[in-house]
């Protein structure tokens, strides 16, 4: 049996010590989480108003600042 040390599951973290995590996101990881929840979230609010005031055009804006980024 396993020292009480070690967690519920006996298993030591990435670290080798008991109850730690090993610390691996870089910052190409969290620049795509950031476009994942921002990305689109952030047309949403106000694409219909953008859209009757422009005449459509409100599409072709975001697929330009898409490429652009």
């Amino acid at each position: 049996m396993s020292s009480s040390t070690e967690g519920a599951t006996g298993a030591k973290g990435a670290t080798g010590k008991s109850g730690e995590l090993h610390r691996s996101i870089g910052l190409t990881e969290l620049v795509f989480i950031g476009l994942v929840f921002i990305g689109p979230a952030a047309a949403v609010g106000v694409f219909g108003t953008l859209d009757a005031n422009s005449g459509g055009a409100v599409a072709l804006v975001y697929v330009v600042a898409t490429i652009v980024m």
